[in-house]
């Protein structure tokens, strides 16, 4: 997820991207960033203001409902990783080399 990672990193540069990995977690797929996940996608959000309402065009869970409260999910969730991909590659405006090259790797 090397590809991955470097992209992650370059998209928030001033929050520390250590590691970055897809995970699929009760029927949905998320990004992962470590060392900080919570923090990272609060930065990645405020930079790209779009982000959630574009997760929404691709049919993305973007809260949840925790009891009578809706709770911010820290990325979006997706129910396929071509969604996901999709999302990420629209979001960062990723040439059609680096679409490539990261689907290569993913």
């Amino acid at each position: 997820m090397w590809m991955l990672t470097y992209i992650m990193s370059s998209a928030v540069p001033h929050v520390l991207v250590e590691s970055v990995v897809i995970k699929y977690v009760n029927g949905c797929y998320h990004i992962h960033v470590s060392p900080n996940h919570l923090g990272y996608w609060d930065a990645f959000r405020r930079r790209y203001p779009g982000a959630v309402m574009r997760a929404l065009e691709y049919g993305a869970q973007v809260v949840i409902n925790k009891g009578s409260t809706l709770v911010t999910l820290a990325c979006p969730e997706f129910t396929t990783k071509e969604d996901l991909l999709s999302w990420l590659e629209d979001v960062l405006n990723l040439s059609h080399g680096e679409r490539r090259l990261l689907r290569l790797c993913v």
